[in-house]
């Protein structure tokens, strides 16, 4: 393979810069997306979904908070916390 943006000569990808972020992180999210990616990583929301869906006697709603809850606790048991300001991951929080 030729060496080129996309390539390192040696076969393997290198990563493109991502316009909307401004760096090469893949992982960091364009700073206008930070407050919507936390508010919906939050249990708080479909916890609430879950108790009124119960309440007025909605199954449909009561699966997808359900599900919503069970999204938000695999993202934090595979390592991936609420973001930081700047749309990086935020550190993990050191053992006490």
């Amino acid at each position: 393979m030729p060496d080129s943006p996309e390539h390192d000569g040696h076969g393997h990808c290198r990563p493109l810069s991502d316009s909307s972020t401004g760096t090469d992180d893949p992982q960091r999210l364009a700073r206008r997306a930070v407050p919507v990616y936390n508010a919906v990583h939050r249990l708080t929301v479909p916890l609430v979904v879950a108790l009124v869906a119960a309440a007025i006697g909605a199954p449909a709603l009561l699966v997808v908070a359900v599900a919503w809850c069970s999204h938000i606790v695999w993202d934090r048991g595979l390592g991936y916390p609420l973001r930081a300001a700047d749309g990086s991951i935020r550190p993990a929080r050191p053992e006490r």
